[in-house]
């Protein structure tokens, strides 16, 4: 199975629009995230609606998604701080 982090870990030295837009829409899907009542049945939602979410969720198969987003980051060669600065998460 492709990992659904290669699109955008591809994109990242290109820093093209396509790129932005990637930020912008992982960055609605925090904010929906964090405004719900119940987060887990939102990604859920989210999966159903987004096939590159469902693939994540797949990746992540019980583990942490910080953890596997760091440890793909560390694999690529890629400061995960500046993807999150970008994200704008703390």
């Amino acid at each position: 199975m492709p990992n659904p982090l290669n699109n955008l870990f591809s994109q990242i030295p290109q820093q093209n629009n396509s790129f932005l837009q990637n930020i912008q829409n992982f960055q609605r899907m925090a904010s929906l995230l964090k405004s719900s009542n119940n987060p887990r049945e939102a990604i859920m939602k989210l999966a159903q609606q987004n096939p590159q979410m469902k693939q994540i969720l797949n990746l992540c198969n019980g583990k942490n998604p910080k953890d596997v987003f760091i440890e793909e980051c560390k694999n690529r060669g890629i400061n995960p701080d500046e993807i999150i600065s970008q994200l704008g998460i703390k």
